[in-house]
């Protein structure tokens, strides 16, 4: 899967507790999304916690670039456990969404927690990447 340096909203970002995407999208300036996008969380460093931790994530919009009132175009509908989150996890999002304002960023929410250590990188990617591993 080909990676767009400008769909990027996190790089190897860590989180331990709730916090949004380093980085925000300006849809005036990636252009108007098609049919068959996906913006994608996906676990590169093990989540890990000292007890019980679940996490949620969200995508949200808002025509603010601070985010001052965020919508939530979307939140997993439940709360995904620690021994779920591994390495290679992805979590994807249909794209684009009913509601989307000019910006939008991605944010986790840890549920339950804190996490001691755990990365994501989230893109917006223009195909489902099925992890199909060489023969």
């Amino acid at each position: 899967m080909i990676r767009d340096i400008d769909l990027q909203l996190a790089i190897e970002q860590v989180v331990t507790v709730s916090a949004a995407t380093t980085n925000h999208l300006d849809t005036r300036a990636i252009g108007a999304p098609r049919d068959g996008m996906f913006i994608e969380f996906a676990v590169t460093a093990a989540i890990t916690a000292a007890g019980a931790a679940t996490l949620q994530v969200s995508v949200r919009t808002d025509n603010d670039p601070a985010f001052g009132s965020p919508t939530v175009l979307y939140i997993t509908p439940v709360a995904i456990p620690k021994a779920d989150l591994v390495i290679g996890k992805k979590i994807k999002v249909p794209y684009p969404i009913q509601g989307l304002e000019r910006y939008i960023d991605g944010y986790f929410t840890v549920a339950t927690g804190p996490f001691t250590a755990g990365a994501f990188d989230v893109h917006v990617v223009e195909a489902i990447d099925h992890d199909n591993a060489p023969a």
